[in-house]
């Protein structure tokens, strides 16, 4: 006996299996970025924008900006649970980033203290300005992988913060001990410190071989070209050789393009100060410094200072806290009891957003094979289900996709219920040729003369029509499409060049696309028959983010009616995209049904 809607013992409901799938809507760069990293199939209540000022003649290249946290705008981060936190520039590209706790250490979770610190890897052009957002408040965010490990100047220079009575292995926070062995040591320690509490040690036994035992701090970020003074403090007993600090300046190709070395002499002697001025390689971003012990004996280190006296040209300028709550429509509960999707014995939860402030209609793509991957392919398209609000949904099937129309309110989020069958054998299934049809010829279309049966030049530019090629119509259709064809013919002996059809269609940043083409060739050789697309700035320019891209594998040689298509989701500076029906080989082929939806 089939069980009851109250039950789900054999059933794999939303609340026991759930697959998210996110059809994210379309929004501006001044809208909400959605969805971010390990979003948890929720969204983010809050975010702060921060604005990156560059007064410097340089361009700033991921160099890590502090932004204040406790006083002021930044204060809205404060007690803000750390886990869900994500950064973003203006146009929606995730960074790494790092919050610091006014300890020193890192913050990954809990909720974050006053007084700390932001790390944002600022990029921003000379005398310009960028903006960036942090986000936070998404209670089903996950915790993230990774973080920027890099600060701007020196972390901890006291050596009193950090995790003490940790053991021998202990060091201050952002500092690390070489790996000791039985004559050469280093230690955090609180034997008659310069100041405050605690010190750094190296014991060299004697009679050891000299080495650069040392604790030392990595990549700290500087200016090059810019100066600096190092100030730091050693003191020492029955050195032989000497005792003191180093900097490595360098970047990441050559990360020692100088090394001054602080000196404190050999011998026994109190706390002394050593100290080095100097000017920072042009290429060099980064440093490494740390005590240096060369040779025997015993040493202590404090207070260690790297200043930079050109001053810092740059600041980061946090906002006010904003806020988004969005309208639930259609939350899937009870599993109906009654018809196609009462029979099914799976569902997951397809999640739609609209985070703008504008109602806006679309196409939600649903991908079939996320749901086939998970039955090992046992999944028979036409038996899927698809609910919102209680309400079948009409869909229709493009090869992977489910497509349905949608229309959100400004700032909703609709669920739809994907009901669904393991079936006990494998239904491939082949598309309703009407479905395709529908979609070419629909508004949702953004190109002219998408089926050919006008052949209009004005919609499609053609190449020249060089000796052997020859462009035109053919009344040889696609399924389901008709009654003509775009059809080319490039004679064997033609010479090797780019020939076909283009157009042009407008495209958001961010936007995902569904492209796609019917194909057919017979003969074709030294090429193949697939999709191609170009992604253009406002200007007419290239993207800077892989603006070539095609469909995948092709066809050639004689081969039927085959349906090219992919997904591509726009970069940030994407203005138009040109759609090429263009090939390298020769033969004759066939294109109809041209599609480009988002």
């Amino acid at each position: 006996m089939k069980d009851s809607p109250s039950r789900t013992l054999g059933r794999r409901s939303a609340s026991a299996a759930m697959l998210l799938l996110v059809a994210a809507m379309p929004v501006t760069a001044a809208d909400w970025h959605h969805p971010l990293y390990l979003s948890g199939g929720d969204y983010w209540r809050c975010r702060i924008p921060i604005r990156v000022v560059n007064d410097s003649p340089q361009a700033l290249e991921g160099v890590p900006i502090e932004v204040p946290l406790g006083s002021g705008p930044g204060q809205g981060l404060v007690h803000a649970e750390a886990t869900s936190l994500r950064l973003c520039d203006e146009n929606g590209r995730e960074l790494l980033f790092d919050v610091v706790g006014p300890d020193g250490a890192a913050v990954r979770e809990g909720p974050i203290p006053a007084a700390s610190s932001l790390i944002v890897p600022a990029d921003c052009p000379p005398q310009a300005a960028r903006g960036y957002y942090v986000y936070f408040d998404n209670p089903s965010a996950g915790r993230l992988p990774d973080y920027l490990e890099a600060r701007m100047g020196l972390l901890n220079g006291d050596l009193e913060r950090g995790e003490w009575g940790g053991g021998p292995d202990a060091a201050p926070a952002g500092w690390r001990h070489d790996p000791p062995d039985p004559q050469h040591r280093a230690a955090w320690t609180d034997e008659s410190p310069r100041s405050g509490k605690r010190c750094l040690k190296t014991v060299v036994e004697p009679g050891a071989e000299p080495s650069w035992i040392a604790t030392r701090q990595h990549n700290i970020r500087i200016l090059g070209g810019a100066r600096y003074v190092m100030t730091a403090w050693v003191r020492a007993e029955n050195v032989r050789g000497f005792a003191g600090w180093y900097i490595h300046l360098g970047n990441r190709d050559n990360p020692m393009l100088a090394s001054p070395t602080l000196s404190g002499g050999e011998g026994t002697y109190d706390w002394k100060q050593v100290r080095a001025e100097f000017v920072a390689p042009p290429d060099a971003d980064r440093a490494d410094l740390g005590t240096v012990l060369r040779g025997t004996g015993t040493a202590w280190f404090d207070d260690v200072r790297l200043e930079c006296l050109d001053g810092q040209p740059w600041r980061a300028e946090a906002g006010d806290v904003e806020r988004l709550e969005l309208r639930a429509l259609g939350r899937q509960t009870d599993w109906p009891s009654d018809g196609p999707a009462a029979a099914c014995d799976r569902r997951v939860l397809v999640r739609a957003w609209n985070l703008g402030e504008r109602e806006l209609s679309g196409l939600v793509g649903i991908p079939l094979n996320h749901l086939r991957d998970r039955l090992g392919g046992r999944l028979d398209p036409a038996r899927v289900v698809i609910l919102h609000q209680g309400r079948p949904q009409p869909a229709r099937r493009i090869e992977d996709w489910m497509l349905l129309e949608a229309t959100l309110p400004a700032r909703s989020v609709a669920d739809y219920g994907v009901y669904y069958t393991a079936e006990p054998t494998v239904h491939e299934g082949e598309p309703d040729p009407a479905d395709y049809a529908a979609l070419v010829r629909s508004p949702a279309n953004l190109l002219k003369d998408a089926d050919f049966d006008a052949d209009d030049p004005a919609a499609w530019t053609r190449t020249a029509n060089a000796a052997g090629v020859t462009l035109g119509r053919d009344e040889i259709a696609a399924p389901g499409l008709g009654p003509h064809s775009a059809k080319m013919t490039i004679a064997p002996d033609a010479p090797k060049s780019w020939r076909g059809r283009q157009q042009e269609v407008p495209v958001r940043p961010g936007g995902t696309y569904l492209l796609a083409v019917w194909g057919r060739c017979r003969d074709l050789r030294d090429g193949d028959l697939r999709l191609h697309l170009h992604i253009h700035r406002a200007d007419g320019t290239l993207s800077a983010d892989s603006p070539m891209r095609g469909t995948g594998s092709g066809i050639q040689d004689t081969t039927d009616w085959t349906l090219l298509s992919g997904t591509f989701t726009m970069p940030a500076d994407a203005a138009r995209i040109s759609l090429h029906l263009t090939t390298e080989g020769q033969g004759t082929l066939w294109h109809d049904g041209a599609l480009a939806v988002e």
